[in-house]
């Protein structure tokens, strides 16, 4: 008796039980079945998996955490000049930042938001950076109305 194999269509030389594909389609369909079946299987355990990858990187940092700190000794030693340049330059933005923060205070934030008249959660918003900051330059908002200004929804 000839059966005719599912996927092709060919027929299937030799009956043994109950086949029903020949040889190459066992094989293709059984290739399909792995790769739905570890999908799946992805699917399902998807967050063991992230766990599981969390720890190795976990151990795989401590395991190697000597090796990294001399490396990056070795690294500073070698780099003083980049160190010393990125250093002044922080320490330049820093004093930026101070002053700016100094003139802030000076200034007294209104009761209330200027859009909306909120009481709440109110900040300053900067309109204009000039250097010599002054107090038209700045109006007080409440935070949502801030970040609407600031997404370009308020005008």
């Amino acid at each position: 008796m000839r059966k005719k194999c599912l996927l092709c269509g060919k027929y299937i030389k030799e009956i043994k039980g109950n086949r029903k594909y020949h040889q190459k389609c066992s094989i293709i369909r059984k290739g399909e079945r792995q790769r739905k079946n570890s999908k799946k299987w992805r699917t399902i355990h998807k967050e063991e998996k992230k766990e599981y990858l969390r720890e190795k990187r976990r151990e795989d940092y401590y395991k190697h955490i000597e090796k990294r700190k001399e490396k990056h000794r070795e690294w500073c030693k070698n780099n003083k000049e980049h160190i010393n340049e990125y250093h002044r330059k922080k320490r330049k933005e820093n004093i930026k930042q101070r002053v700016g923060r100094q003139t802030l205070r000076k200034f007294k934030r209104d009761k209330e938001c200027s859009i909306c008249k909120s009481k709440k959660n109110l900040e300053f918003h900067h309109w204009k950076y000039r250097i010599p900051i002054k107090r038209k330059d700045f109006s007080t908002l409440c935070k949502k109305c801030h970040g609407s200004i600031h997404r370009r929804e308020i005008k």
